[in-house]
C-alpha cells in the first residue's frame, strides 16, 4: 500500500504539472492487503481503516462534482510564435 500511494502521488503530480485539476479524494490505491481484509482474513476493525471497492463510488462522486467547477483561470503571456527556440545550449 505504501508503494502504491507513492506511485499515485507521483502520477497526480505529473497530471498537475500538465495543468490538470486534481480534486480532493480523487485517487485510490487498492492493495492486496485491502482485498484480504475485505474477504474477512483479518478483523472487521482493520477493514474500516483501508480502502475498499465500495469507496470508488465516493471517489467518482467527488470527481464528478469537481468537474462542475468552472473557474476563470488567467494565464500568463507565452511566446506562442517561437516556442521551439533553443534557449539552453
Amino acid at each position: 500500500s505504501v508503494g502504491g500511494k507513492g506511485v499515485l502521488s507521483r502520477l497526480q503530480g505529473v497530471l498537475s504539472t500538465f495543468g490538470c485539476l486534481i480534486p480532493p479524494m480523487c485517487g485510490m490505491v487498492y492493495a492486496w492487503v485491502s482485498q484480504q481484509v475485505s474477504k474477512g482474513a483479518v478483523t472487521a476493525d482493520a477493514a474500516e481503516d483501508l480502502w475498499s471497492l465500495d469507496d470508488i463510488d465516493t471517489i467518482l462522486k467527488n470527481f464528478t462534482l469537481a468537474m462542475t467547477i468552472r473557474p476563470k483561470w488567467q494565464s500568463w503571456a507565452v511566446d506562442r510564435k517561437n516556442y521551439r527556440h533553443l534557449w539552453l545550449l
